[in-house]
């Protein structure tokens, strides 16, 4: 480390950080992953891999631990389809189904399910990114516009699983820092001769949408009860999102949004997952384009670090020094709330240039069988599969699993106290050894 971390520990959890066999990738290349190939260290090992089709994982017999994994084999099934997933879980063909995959018409019926269907707190957001390579959206005004247009509230009582979101960073996953965020956002946009119920009021403001558009040199025109905008250059504009039932749906809303408060229809193109992010990520896209986020530690720097250095991955052609610089100096600050506050600094300096939409804080959107135990919800959605087990007794199955996390599975709970002890014994017995030698 070249500086202070502050999240470092965290981000210890991620892949980045996983164990590979050096070995193994010098022998076979880019075919180091493949079945037959691939080393592994973990709990399960991979036996079989299908693109789109499925992933196999069984049991790994080398594992330190493997005698208290239950779990032989788990298959995995990445579908694009949410209707057949959901279909294959009614007809009891898959034990559980992952995050955000219920279409959002299911919901309410999903609902029903009290012993299956999980809703929790998730470290995700969803946005739009905007080309500010490109006109008409190289025009902060026009950004500003497009933003203020779009009614957030509206989105997440169709989604009915989000929280709406007018700035970068999740709402409801960092308390320290939200209340840093709101002391420094109301004493800078004071400054600036602002309010910070102003600044709120960005979640929807269709009138001052227009007003903006106007001065951009797009004036709109009020026609009975709707709106027009003749004069913008909308084949210079699309918004592009990746096949999936769930983007569509949020693009047509969002697409509504737009021709109803602005009078421009904005087209629509979707492009298979590889394919979008190449596209986006090389900014050949016109406009904006569908993003999301899921936090990799547990920390607001994981998303305001998408927008760092001249060659960052926010996918918007947007950087700034004095943003780098911003969030370099919060990251040498050792006082955690001095901290947030850079940070927050940092997050207003940027969502003021207006790079992207944020849409909403997602949250979990899952269901299980009540008989799969150990697999529960959490920020990240991180899932230690050496805990998960299939319950065969009835009576210890999950229910009503709105209030599961206050439930304590025994097991599981079990496997982590042990776990715990083991590493309190390896600190103690080198703790001592290090003593030994200061004696000696």
């Amino acid at each position: 480390l070249i500086q202070p971390a502050p999240f470092f520990l965290g981000l210890l959890g991620h892949q980045f950080f996983r164990v590979i066999h050096q070995g193994t990738i010098e022998k076979f290349g880019r075919d180091w992953v493949k079945p037959g190939n691939i080393v592994t260290s973990g709990a399960f090992k991979l036996q079989a891999y299908h693109p789109y089709d499925e992933v196999i994982v069984v049991k790994n017999p080398n594992y330190w631990d493997a005698g208290m994994v239950k779990l032989d084999r788990i298959e995995f099934y990445p579908m694009e389809e949410a209707t057949t997933m959901m279909n294959l879980y009614k007809a009891g063909s898959v034990d559980a189904m992952y995050n955000h995959v219920p279409p959002a018409a299911w919901n309410e019926v999903v609902k029903q399910y009290k012993d299956e269907y999980l809703n929790f707190p998730e470290i995700t957001i969803e946005y739009y990114t905007i080309n500010v390579k490109k006109p008409p959206m190289d025009n902060l005004k026009i950004r500003k516009a497009f933003a203020l247009a779009v009614d957030r509230v509206a989105l997440a009582k169709f989604r009915k699983t989000t929280k709406p979101l007018v700035d970068f960073s999740p709402e409801g996953i960092f308390p320290k820092y939200e209340e840093a965020r709101t002391r420094v956002y109301s004493e800078q946009l004071k400054k600036q001769g602002s309010s910070l119920e102003e600044w709120k009021a960005r979640i929807f403001d269709p009138e001052k949408a227009r007003k903006i558009l106007a001065e951009a040199g797009y004036p709109v025109q009020k026609n009975g009860n709707t709106y027009s905008c003749p004069t913008f250059p909308i084949e210079q504009v699309e918004l592009l999102y990746n096949t999936a039932e769930s983007n569509k749906a949020v693009a047509e809303f969002i697409q509504a949004q737009w021709k109803q408060n602005l009078g421009i229809t904005v087209p629509l193109n979707n492009q298979e997952w590889k394919t979008f992010l190449n596209v986006r990520k090389k900014l050949e896209y016109n406009g904006l384009a569908r993003a999301g986020w899921v936090g990799d530690y547990m920390d607001p720097f994981t998303f305001l670090n998408l927008f760092y250095s001249q060659n960052n991955d926010s996918s918007t052609g947007w950087h700034n020094p004095k943003f780098d610089k911003m969030l370099d100096d919060a990251n040498k600050e050792l006082d955690e709330i001095k901290r947030f506050e850079k940070l927050a600094e940092a997050e207003l300096f940027m969502m003021q240039d207006q790079p992207v939409i944020p849409l909403q804080t997602q949250a979990t959107n899952w269901i299980k069988k009540p008989y799969v135990k150990g697999l529960y919800p959490n920020p990240g959605t991180l899932h230690p599969w050496k805990f998960v087990y299939i319950e065969r007794d009835p009576n210890k199955w999950d229910q009503n699993v709105e209030n599961i996390m206050t439930n304590r599975d025994e097991w599981v709970h079990s496997q982590i106290d042990r776990l715990t002890a083991t590493q309190e014994q390896m600190k103690l017995s080198k703790e001592a050894e290090t003593v030994n030698t200061i004696v000696e």
